[in-house]
């Protein structure tokens, strides 16, 4: 064999040699990745119910103390990593929305504005001046958008997705939403939220959002999930199914945490499937239903007006406004009789 044999030769074994080595490097990972997911335990259908049951119940409170405005609970509701970076004074200053590198993302933009001067992250005295009077929370609107609108009702979505794992969640709240600007019109407006579950309870990720797979636009952060859906009439059916059991028992008071557990999902659907002739259970409802009703007066008051400027799609009739106003009525008489 002369020296160009050879050359060639050593070249064709080096080449398979590197292949091998790659296969080889890919084979490790692949076993690697294989052993990490068969790790993390996939849910049963039981325990995918109660995980899914267990973060609507979070998903209702998270909604109550925004809606109330109780910015330290709502402070609560965030992740621990989050929590970490971001001190309650920012996170009231933003408006309770912002991601935690949001500081950063102004450095990387160093936005200018019309004056000509750059956009700075804020001082913690510039929060502080500006959180002093404890500022209304915002569900709708607070991020500087181009149309004010006000929330009218809100609905949850008819899913509810966990991870295979439960360690993540995905809730979508449907807010009706009258938006004031030119013209006035009423909108549904679905909103998601991700959840994480840490250290024995669901907490709010606001580093993670919905996209669109379009060229061009970023992933958002975080795992890939592959979520499982689990429908909310489920959910509704699981609470209440437990609260007869309790309520058929004697033991009234869970009994009766059960019902308004599925009653707060959807309240004007599921009240009566209650034992509504226990005066007790009656009166523990109550307030949830009248809320709901209060909701649903708004919306229609809204709807009125959206209605008048003929921009609504989907306008309602007078005699549709009527009809949703007696049904609100007779359901007020199921709780004053």
């Amino acid at each position: 064999m002369n020296t160009e044999s050879k050359f060639n030769f050593m070249k064709g074994f080096d080449m398979k040699k590197n292949v091998f080595f790659v296969l080889l490097i890919v084979a490790t990972f692949w076993l690697s990745f294989c052993e990490n997911h068969a790790t993390a335990k996939a849910l049963d259908k039981e325990a995918l119910l109660e995980a899914a049951s267990n973060l609507m119940e979070a998903e209702v409170q998270y909604h109550q103390v925004r809606v109330k405005s109780e910015w330290e609970k709502i402070y609560g509701f965030q992740t621990a990593g989050y929590r970490k970076k971001i001190p309650i004074e920012e996170f009231i200053y933003t408006g309770g929305k912002k991601r935690p590198d949001w500081k950063e993302k102004i450095k990387e933009r160093q936005s200018i504005n019309l004056s000509g001067a750059r956009f700075k992250p804020p001082t913690m005295k510039e929060m502080y001046t500006k959180i002093k009077k404890k500022p209304k929370y915002k569900i709708i609107g607070g991020e500087g958008g181009s149309f004010t609108g006000r929330a009218s009702t809100y609905t949850y979505g008819e899913e509810v997705q966990i991870s295979p794992d439960g360690k993540y969640g995905r809730v979508t709240m449907v807010v009706d939403v009258l938006w004031l600007w030119v013209e006035v019109w009423i909108q549904p407006l679905p909103m998601p939220e991700f959840w994480d579950f840490e250290n024995g309870g669901w907490h709010v990720q606001l580093n993670r959002w919905d996209f669109l797979p379009i060229s061009g636009m970023r992933k958002p952060p975080g795992p890939d999930i592959q979520y499982k859906t689990v429908p909310l009439r489920e959910i509704i059916d699981y609470h209440l199914n437990k609260a007869n059991k309790l309520y058929h028992a004697g033991k009234r008071e869970e009994a009766m945490k059960e019902y308004l557990r599925a009653v707060e999902l959807r309240p004007l659907q599921t009240y009566k499937k209650a034992p509504m002739d226990d005066p007790e259970v009656k009166a523990y409802l109550k307030n949830v239903v009248f809320q709901k009703i209060e909701e649903w007066n708004r919306y229609l008051r809204d709807r009125s007006i959206a209605d008048s400027f003929a921009v609504s799609y989907d306008t309602w009739s007078k005699e549709k406004l009527a009809a949703k106003r007696a049904e609100l009525e007779k359901i007020k008489k199921d709780f004053t009789k």
